[in-house]
């Protein structure tokens, strides 16, 4: 490489960088600039918050560190860290200690996950030798994706949001080690870790993933050194994740834990019709509430397919229609009713495979665009604006109606049992906001189960602090 080209290099990794941080500068603050945080439908805001707080008050009162916690969570003893990982709400917690008023540090961590997920993205469709113009398309798609945007700034789930961060990293290892002919067996097994670092479920959904990509790799060609080095991305996944997994285990064995919601059969199941009618209107109904949805720009995606099918080589048209399959899988056409309920309450919601459905479209999309768009920059530029146009539109339509669904409730709800509902949380409520006692589905997740009801679901007692007394109980 010349001193000429190595400087070209270096200014577009430098430009780039200050695109994604000034991308994620104007995603967060539009939330950020009314100093407060929209709650509407609280429930995993308050969980996750009370799990920063934490580790903030852990760090603060010099302890480092704190897998059990007596004064988040009402005060009931929670030992959640034993179970659900936490090394990013742990740097979360960090902003917090370094940043006054919660509110303006919860939306620094937001900031930073989102330009993590588009610089991660970026780098993922680069190792798969994508264009560095169409990987920065498939950064900003996948970063500001619809299903995305909904997890992480309205209704905050965020163990899934940060997985997502880092799911291409893994999906690009794995294409590189079984469809690549490389050994980047490191990779792999880096990115596996850095999403189980964040949500345990998300890690066996992108691992189902990577098996069904092993095994048709194998299948096509046996090769033992893409065994060898599957073993080795193992190896390395284990050694990154002991830490964690070590404790865990230990902790379930000693204690039968209620770990989620228990239900017969998964919940939120919808048709194929409803899905795409949703995802159309990116989940927008007609009372301005949001729903989960795959959005627009997937829906695009998928009518394009079929458009450019025949132009499509076989790699595009495998990881198309791998995209298809999964938002099929996501629908009532899947007989997730046939499950056993014990995998029923693994998975609980369809729609987690929202995330991985719109990976695969938008990857063979650009795969597909960087391939043919090649007679110019500037035809490469138009291209990518346009779809930009239309996520902004995605975006901005979510932005829009989150305000709006926080405009027609009141700040503060109580009901007539007392029971308190935060619409908006502010600096001066946050706190409180934190400790309402509130029988809210994932509140007293991963207590013991000999401390609640048989049926999972009479938790009000753990709030109150309540002891359980058992008939025949000695």
């Amino acid at each position: 490489m010349t001193k000429v080209s190595e400087m070209v290099s270096r200014h577009a990794k430098i430009s780039i960088f200050l695109l994604f941080a000034v991308l994620s500068v104007a995603a967060v603050g539009v939330y950020m600039v009314k100093g407060q945080i929209l709650s509407i439908n609280s429930n995993d805001l308050t969980f996750h918050l009370n799990r920063i707080e934490t580790f903030r008050q852990a760090i603060v009162d010099g302890h480092g560190f704190a897998f059990r916690n007596f004064e988040t969570f009402n005060k009931i003893g929670n030992a959640i860290n034993f179970f659900y990982p936490y090394a990013y709400m742990y740097l979360w917690a960090g902003i917090y200690v370094l940043v006054p008023g919660p509110v303006t540090a919860f939306y620094l961590g937001e900031l930073l996950l989102v330009f993590a997920t588009l610089y991660v993205a970026y780098y993922s469709a680069r190792t798969i030798k994508i264009s560095r113009t169409f990987a920065v398309v498939f950064a900003i798609l996948w970063g500001f994706g619809t299903y995305r945007t909904h997890l992480a700034l309205n209704i905050y789930v965020l163990g899934e949001a940060l997985a997502y961060a880092f799911i291409p990293l893994a999906l690009a290892g794995a294409y590189k080690l079984y469809f690549d002919n490389q050994r980047r067996w490191v990779l792999l097994g880096l990115g596996m870790a850095l999403v189980t670092y964040a949500h345990l479920l998300s890690t066996l959904l992108v691992g189902g993933v990577i098996f069904v990509m092993a095994v048709f790799s194998l299948v096509i060609r046996f090769d033992w050194q893409k065994v060898i080095n599957t073993f080795k991305a193992i190896g390395l996944y284990l050694t990154l994740t002991l830490y964690f997994f070590v404790p865990f285990v230990y902790e379930m064995k000693q204690t039968s834990i209620m770990a989620t919601i228990k239900t017969e059969h998964v919940i939120f199941l919808k048709s194929l019709t409803s899905v795409i009618e949703n995802s159309i209107s990116n989940g927008i109904t007609f009372d301005g509430w949001m729903d989960v949805s795959l959005g627009l720009t997937v829906m695009i995606s998928m009518a394009l397919y079929f458009v450019w099918f025949k132009k499509l080589n076989m790699k595009e048209r495998l990881t198309g229609g791998f995209s298809i399959l999964l938002m099929v899988f996501s629908t009532s056409i899947f007989p997730w009713y046939g499950l056993p309920g014990s995998l029923a309450n693994v998975i609980q919601f369809p729609y987690r495979l929202y995330g991985l459905t719109t990976l695969f479209a938008f990857i063979w999309l650009v795969m597909y665009l960087d391939r043919t768009v090649q007679v110019s920059r500037v035809r490469k530029m138009t291209v990518g604006a346009l779809f930009m146009f239309v996520l902004l539109i995605s975006f901005g339509g979510q932005v829009i109606s989150t305000y709006d669904a926080a405009r027609k409730n009141p700040a503060v709800v109580t009901d007539e049992k007392g029971q308190v509902t935060y619409n908006v949380v502010t600096n001066d409520t946050y706190y409180d906001f934190l400790q309402k006692k509130t029988d809210y589905t994932g509140r007293a997740d991963y207590a013991p189960i000999n401390a609640v009801d048989h049926d999972y679901r009479n938790t009000q007692g753990i709030i109150d602090h309540q002891a359980l007394v058992r008939s025949g109980a000695g």
